[in-house]
């Protein structure tokens, strides 16, 4: 839970009509790179915060990621990454993702072998 409530933390660092998007990846109980949801324009995304914070990472193999959407009224949705960011992640050798699902910080969990 620590995560998720740094994840929401940070996300008040950044605004959006919408919402806000943040992910971080930790081993070792360390933080190894945080990234955020990039926008083109004011209703578009241009990066996801999975791939931005991959970007940040040097070494990812075993490590958690962790994901939160925060909406612009404050509650937390759900955060599952697209096919793509999963499969970014898997190929970045993430062992776990875990992502917030409803307005509490309740998460979903996916397992990579």
């Amino acid at each position: 839970m620590k995560w998720f409530n740094y994840l929401y933390r940070e996300s008040l660092k950044h605004e959006h009509p919408k919402t806000v998007v943040v992910c971080c990846i930790t081993r070792g109980g360390r933080i190894l790179g945080t990234g955020f949801n990039k926008f083109k324009g004011p209703n578009s995304f241009g990066r996801h915060a999975e791939i931005d914070c991959l970007n940040r990472v040097t070494d990812g193999y075993g490590a958690t990621a962790w994901i939160l959407r925060r909406r612009a009224d404050g509650s937390v949705g759900i955060a599952k990454p697209c096919k793509k960011c999963e499969a970014a992640l898997r190929e970045a050798g993430i062992k776990r993702v875990r992502y917030t699902e409803t307005m509490k910080i309740e998460y979903g969990e996916e397992k990579y072998a």
